[in-house]
């Protein structure tokens, strides 16, 4: 068993505020049968006033109800919710925001209602609606999707006969490790739990396999807590939000509370539809189409259940998708049945959300996503490390490799001693590795921390920093060494690329996929798997450095 011990470093979002008069693009995924929208459109964002611009059309395409940006902005990602459904790259351009189609593939399913990318952007994950499937395109160096990895079938029905007669799998999100996916399914009542493998591109059953919703309820989205430790479930067939504890060791969800998203005494048709979690964490939103409303509420920092704030109405109609913008300030409404688009301030002392007056007119909006216009603002990653007997020195090339996949990111390689004060006041994130055995030698790690502290005088608040150790036949050392890095990371204001876990079995920490450390063998070489390890590191680092620089320029 598993315990976490380091946060998860989104929370750092929710401390960036808005520069100046920015700007952020918002493309907005539609309806086009029976309606006049062609296609994705793009509008720009004033992340000052809340104004929008008017919506123009960025691509055609039919149906592209659900939308994804990839890591850094560089692609567009698009569903086209037709029969046997498809999925599409777009190259973003970096001027005009305008997309390009780079190429199309089957979804591996029917009625693809969801995509979502892992947080090392080496795949696209796809849910399936009308065939119950959920899919696995690798994303190539190029942006373009490759033939499906992986495909899975969920089986079952629910006792709802009219919407519940076989599974419908509605939803697919991954963890911040990159180590489960989880897969809300409406026909079933159930939110299906994977193991994914980012590497390969590989879903498996995990254990437990998943975890049930009340009878009837009908999970459609799902969203985690910005730490992970908790999960929550939009029903749209019994209008409640389920909120989860979530295990990060095993992914496990353990049912907390259902509440309700409805007023007392409502008696109208209702159907929920969307979820967000606020970047800072302390409020959750769910829509609700019939009553026509937001439900806003807080959550509680000492379990995470929820307790109702308020229900926003104002000029809202079939909200079928909504979303926050990065900054955490404003909450964009995508009205299927008014079509538009409606821009609310979010209150940030309760949750509460006011109506700015702005608004555009978009035929059949269902899906809002944002991204910057500069896309490629490129992050700097120094690997530093120490190194003996050469393992240390193959595990840096590795988290290099990993770090240099992410678009727009340069990574440097060097040994610590080597590192100038430039290298490390030009670097957005630091990943340092050093040897296990360097926990068994009186004051080595004493005299490591000393050399980077700093006599160069660097100001590292917010630098992304991450660890490693390799155990060179050592064992029981990689948690004493990683311990020791992060916790000086920490106490230099970094922002640590969790979350970390420790095995309480061995007192070893482990860096799961995506995790911020990672050990190397226990032996005298480094294989494969401790490269992929490596390479993944390396990935998690590099994708949020920049995306916070990304933030940071807003």
């Amino acid at each position: 068993m598993t315990t976490r011990v380091l946060i998860a470093a989104l929370l750092c979002f929710a401390a960036l505020p808005p520069a100046g008069a920015a700007s952020v693009d918002v493309y907005i995924g539609t309806y086009t049968s029976g309606s006049s929208s062609e296609g994705i459109y793009r509008s720009v964002l004033d992340l000052e006033t809340g104004a929008l611009s008017q919506p123009v059309l960025a691509a055609k395409a039919k149906d592209p109800s659900f939308v994804e940006i990839y890591p850094g902005g560089k692609y567009l990602y698009a569903v086209s919710e037709v029969g046997e459904g498809t999925v599409s790259t777009f190259s973003i351009d970096a001027d005009s925001g305008g997309l390009t189609l780079l190429n199309t593939r089957s979804s591996g399913g029917a009625a693809p209602c969801h995509i979502s990318i892992d947080h090392a952007g080496r795949n696209l994950l796809a849910a399936n609606y009308s065939s119950g499937t959920a899919s696995v395109h690798p994303i190539l160096p190029d942006g373009r999707l490759g033939e499906a990895s992986a495909t899975v079938r969920h089986e079952g029905s629910g006792p709802n006969r009219r919407r519940q007669q076989e599974p419908h799998a509605h939803s697919i999100n991954v963890s911040g490790d990159d180590r489960f996916a989880y897969v809300a399914d409406l026909g079933i009542d159930k939110i299906m739990i994977y193991r994914l493998d980012v590497e390969k591109g590989t879903l498996a059953a995990n254990d437990p396999a998943f975890a049930k919703t009340a009878p009837g309820a009908g999970p459609r989205h799902f969203a985690f807590s910005p730490e992970g430790e908790y999960a929550y479930a939009v029903n749209e067939l019994d209008c409640t939000v389920a909120v989860f504890a979530r295990d990060p060791a095993s992914g496990a969800l353990t049912p907390k509370q259902a509440i309700t998203t409805l007023p007392t005494g409502f008696k109208g048709s209702n159907s929920c539809a969307e979820i967000r979690v606020h970047p800072s964490g302390r409020f959750v939103y769910a829509s609700n189409r019939g009553h026509d409303s937001i439900a806003v509420y807080k959550v509680s920092p000492d379990d995470g259940t929820l307790a109702f704030v308020e229900h926003e109405t104002a000029e809202i109609k079939t909200p079928r998708n909504f979303n926050i913008d990065p900054t955490g300030r404003f909450c964009l409404v995508a009205n299927q049945g008014g079509d538009s688009v409606i821009v609310f301030t979010i209150d940030p002392s309760n949750g509460t959300l006011e109506p700015t007056g702005h608004k555009v007119a978009v035929g059949k909006p269902v899906c809002i996503r944002f991204a910057r216009r500069k896309n490629d603002v490129a992050a700097n990653i120094l690997i530093a490390y120490y190194s003996r007997t050469g393992n240390t020195e193959k595990m840096a090339a590795g988290v290099a490799e990993g770090a240099a996949g992410v678009p727009g990111v340069t990574a440097v390689v060097k040994k610590v001693g080597e590192a100038s004060k430039a290298d490390l006041e030009a670097a957005d994130g630091i990943i340092l590795g050093a040897p296990t055995y360097f926990a068994n030698v009186p004051g080595e790690m004493k005299t490591i921390i000393d050399d980077w502290n700093w006599k160069l005088k660097v100001d590292f608040t917010d630098k992304v920093g991450g660890a490693f150790a390799t155990a060179g036949g050592q064992v029981g050392g990689q948690g004493h060494v990683v311990t020791s890095l992060l916790l000086f990371m920490l106490n230099n204001r970094m922002v640590v690329a969790g979350p970390l876990y420790r095995n309480e079995t061995t007192g070893s920490i482990w860096g799961e996929p995506g995790a911020a450390a990672i050990t190397g063998p226990l032996d005298a070489g480094v294989g494969e798997g401790e490269l992929a390890g490596a390479r993944r590191l390396g990935a998690r680092v590099a994708s949020l450095a920049a995306k916070m620089k990304a933030c940071r320029e807003l």
